[in-house]
């Protein structure tokens, strides 16, 4: 380093020379956030830099009361969980700072040389403080609870008639290109044709998209898509809509239901006879006694597969119920600017005549080729750049929500 270079020349040492702080001293060193460290940084110029340092300084505090409070026979796991992967980062910052003390003194000296070595150093030193609040942004804005799951994709028609179950089929089709075109795995589980004269739409279509993280990939899609244009054999504009939702699929073997919460009955299947299938109990119908849920299952003719069938579905519903309520938590407890994935909140347009598409959450248009977009071999740079938009300003929202509320 050019500032070693140039106390090496002049026989000289840093204030305090460089360390790593030593087992037996890391207690001591990481308790300055509290106090002269961390809410102090002169080197954190940006207001976000210094709120996370201010944060920093919150945490450390709070588990030096906690080392007192756990003698007396308290704790509070979920925190210390917290603590211990910030710790590091403390840890690194608190020996960055001791260093940028011994820089401001040095920068004072009367020596030229000395003090452009020392603001040379400074810089270093304020990079690798940037660089342990950026890693102390990545612990705090870890995935959440949903976020790594695989995703179910529902769109159904909303208000204008055939138009609507025309344009339902354009965004089905688009996310189900969209996400077949980074690499994912698509299965059409539920497909609702509807025709009327000419035209094809859907009543409903369904689609499980399968793989690690698809779901923190589309759950800002959910909400009400809005499309104007004149429809076929017709001269005047027609706005119509479709209503997309977006739900977290989870590993159902992972999930475990106590058999005692299960009631299960043998009935017969209904619908079509025919090979004896209305003639023998392979149907079955599973309750879960603590929330009353009912599901029936008679796909096949075996009733072990119906068995195994309808528990798949009862622990979706379990699962997508959860999801729902801590999503209602969720929007009771702030107003995001980027919704709260409301599937009756209007979130983007499709404006035919201006070749344009518009997000509502982001004030943004992008003007493209709207018949290619909504298909299932479409451009999907415009999809792609609102999703890393909203992503961004989710983890700015999240983050600010964070740092607001302390430890």
């Amino acid at each position: 380093m050019v500032l070693l270079r140039v106390l090496s020349r002049r026989g000289l040492g840093l204030l305090h020379p460089r360390r790593r702080c030593p087992c037996q001293h890391q207690h001591q060193h990481q308790r300055q956030v509290g106090g002269r460290g961390l809410a102090s940084q002169a080197g954190a110029s940006s207001a976000g830099t210094a709120r996370v340092l201010a944060y920093l300084a919150k945490v450390q505090e709070k588990a030096d009361n906690l080392e007192a409070a756990v003698k007396k026979g308290k704790d509070d796991v979920e925190f210390m969980q917290l603590y211990n992967l910030l710790r590091p980062h403390i840890a690194a910052i608190n020996l960055a700072q001791d260093e940028r003390r011994e820089l401001e003194q040095l920068r004072s000296s009367d020596d030229s040389e000395m003090r452009e070595a020392a603001a040379a150093e400074m810089e270093a030193v304020d990079q690798r403080i940037g660089g342990a609040v950026e890693a102390t942004v990545d612990v705090l804005l870890r995935p959440q609870g949903f976020d790594d799951d695989a995703a179910i994709v529902e769109v159904v028609p909303g208000a204008g008639g055939a138009e609507a179950g025309i344009f339902a089929l354009e965004i089905f089709n688009m996310y189900v290109g969209y996400m077949q075109s980074l690499g994912f795995d698509v299965d059409v589980t539920e497909f609702e044709s509807s025709k009327v004269q000419l035209t094809t739409g859907i009543s409903r279509a369904t689609a499980d998209v399968a793989g690690t993280g698809v779901f923190s990939l589309l759950k800002y899609e959910t909400g009400v898509h809005r499309v104007q244009r004149v429809p076929v054999n017709s001269t005047r504009m027609q706005t119509s809509t479709c209503s997309v939702a977006v739900l977290p699929r989870p590993d159902l073997a992972a999930i475990d239901i106590d058999e005692k919460d299960l009631s299960w009955t043998a009935v017969r299947a209904s619908g079509p006879g025919g090979q004896g299938v209305n003639t023998a109990n392979t149907a079955v119908r599973l309750v879960h006694v603590p929330t009353g849920i009912a599901v029936n299952a008679q796909e096949t003719r075996s009733q072990l597969k119906n068995r195994k069938s309808a528990l798949e579905k009862l622990k979706l519903i379990l699962y997508q119920r959860k999801f729902e309520s801590e999503q209602r938590n969720v929007s009771r407890s702030r107003r995001s600017q980027i919704g709260n994935m409301d599937r009756n909140e209007k979130i983007r347009t499709f404006h035919f005549g201006r070749n344009q598409v518009t997000d509502h959450r982001l004030s943004e248009s992008r003007h493209c080729n709207l018949e290619q977009l909504l298909s299932a071999e479409g451009n999907y740079t415009p999809l792609a750049h609102f999703s890393e938009l909203l992503r961004r300003k989710a983890r700015e929202e999240r983050l600010d929500d964070i740092l607001s509320a302390g430890p």
